[in-house]
Formats: C-alpha cells, structure tokens, sequence
C-alpha cells in the first residue's frame, strides 16, 4: 500500500500550476504509463552508468521524483524512466510530481528541451537532439515523416535557441535523420551510438541520411555502411583499422564481463572485417 499523500499546488512563471504529489508510491497506487514515442525524446545510458544509477538506487533510495503527465485519467511518464524502471524491477517506493500540459505538443517540447538543458550531454547527444527538436518543430511535433527540402525559418530559430550557426543545425539534421534510420533497423546500435560505447564519426553519421531507408540493412551491413560510406580507401585505412581494433575491445570486453556467447557471432564478424582492412 502506498504512504498516504496530499498535494500542493506550486505557481510557474507562466501562471500554471504545478501539482506536486508529496508521498511515496509503489506499482499498487495508480500505474504509470510509458508511451514508447516519448522515450525517444531521452538521453539514454550507458551500461555502466545505469548499472551505477540502479546500484545508487538500491543503496539510497529513489530521491528525485519522477515526473508525470496529467491526461485525463492517466498519468504518463515524462522524465524519470530509469528511476521508474529501476523501481518496478526492485518493487520500490518513489516520488513523483505531477504536471499539466496542453497536450502531446508541449510534452515533447518540455522533454526535447529538458535534455538539452543537461550539463553532461556529449558533442554527439548536444547534435542528436537539436537534429530532433529542428526535426519536431518542422513536422509541428506531430512524429510524422518529415518533408523534403529543408525549412530555413526553423533552422534560423534552433540556432538562434542554441547559440550556434545554421550550419550547424543543419548537419544536425542529417545526423539525427541519419541515427534514426540506424535506430529503425538496429535500436541497440543505436543506443551504443549515442551513448559512445560503439564510436562512430559525425560525418559518417550524417551521410547516412541521404539513403534510402531500405539500403540500410541488418547490422552487419550497417558496420559496412559505416565503414565505407563516402570515404577514400587509401586516406582512411588507418582511421578505419583504429576504429574497428575499438569496437573489437568493446566488444571482448562485453563478453568477458558479462559471457553472453551471441556477441561471439559478432566478434567473429569483425575480425572479418579487420582481416580485410589489413
């Protein structure tokens, strides 16, 4: 049984409230429902620092509360994910306050906006998520397809946002469309992208937009893609052979730690490819 709680009611700068929940609740009080279109709009971890946060969790307690969406009768998570699934895992009591918004709109806004206010984002995280708030400004935050063609007023106003020249914005763009399309095929990959345990350049990143999303395949002929798009063989071997002999670390130290035999398979395949290389 949950603790009992009351609420306060906090004023905003923008006269709107905030309902802020005071108590503990476990999964016996009213569920929290994650929306999987919102966990895109989250800067995911790495292995180690999750397993870091839930060992954290387990020692201390879950002590910032999560933070939810008022829809009616439900209550949908938008910041907290970890710690939420952390606590379902351990069955354990958390905080949570509980906010209003005009709608799916604002909930994207709010949560593009939040990560990007975060001290600790990488170079490729900071590019990522302004590639997606330009992405999410010019479909009108609807997730649909985005166009053809480029909307210069909206990279205008992103980089006017973050201090930073169109330029920018625009190869923001290509690298966001580019992770994606890596993401559909591969969320994993994509998630080890992002977070740096598979290193991979911004450049090769952003070429990968101009294709079409069915010339990008499984995950083998992803690497390959990765490794050969728009490069001279001659002048990046070496970067090339650096990098593969990185993510051939990467991924003997994986099976070391934690002896999962299915990433054999994909050790196997890259000394393949470091064969070819050398």
């Amino acid at each position: 049984m949950a603790k009992k709680s009351f609420d306060i009611k906090i004023p905003t700068k923008d006269n709107k409230d905030i309902l802020t929940t005071v108590g503990e609740f476990t999964q016996a009080h009213k569920p929290i429902e994650v929306l999987p279109e919102l966990e895109n709009f989250i800067t995911p971890l790495s292995k180690e620092a999750l397993e870091q946060l839930e060992e954290n969790i387990l020692e201390e307690g879950i002590r910032e509360p999560l933070l939810v969406w008022i829809h009616g009768e439900r209550e949908i998570l938008v910041d907290g994910h970890n710690r939420f699934n952390i606590a379902q895992k351990h069955n354990l009591p958390y905080k949570k306050i509980r906010k209003n918004f005009r709608g799916m709109e604002e909930v994207k806004k709010w949560m593009i906006q939040n990560q990007l206010g975060r001290r600790n984002l990488t170079d490729l995280e900071l590019s990522y998520f302004r590639g997606l708030l330009y992405h999410q400004k010019k479909s009108g935050w609807g997730g649909k397809r985005e166009a053809e063609g480029t909307n210069a007023k909206t990279v205008e106003l992103v980089a006017e946002e973050y201090k930073v020249n169109e330029r920018t914005i625009l190869r923001d763009k290509l690298l966001y469309q580019g992770l994606e399309k890596i993401g559909n095929k591969n969320p994993v990959l994509k998630r080890q992208i992002l977070t740096g345990e598979v290193k991979v350049p911004k450049g090769k990143l952003q070429k990968l937009a101009d294709l079409e999303e069915d010339e990008v395949g499984s995950l083998e002929d992803i690497y390959q893609l990765l490794d050969t798009l728009g490069q001279d063989r001659k002048s990046s071997e070496g970067s090339q052979l650096k990098e593969l002999v990185s993510q051939l670390k990467g991924i003997l130290a994986d099976i070391v730690k934690s002896k999962d035999k299915q990433k054999l398979r994909e050790l196997e395949k890259g000394i393949e490819r470091l064969r070819k290389l050398l």
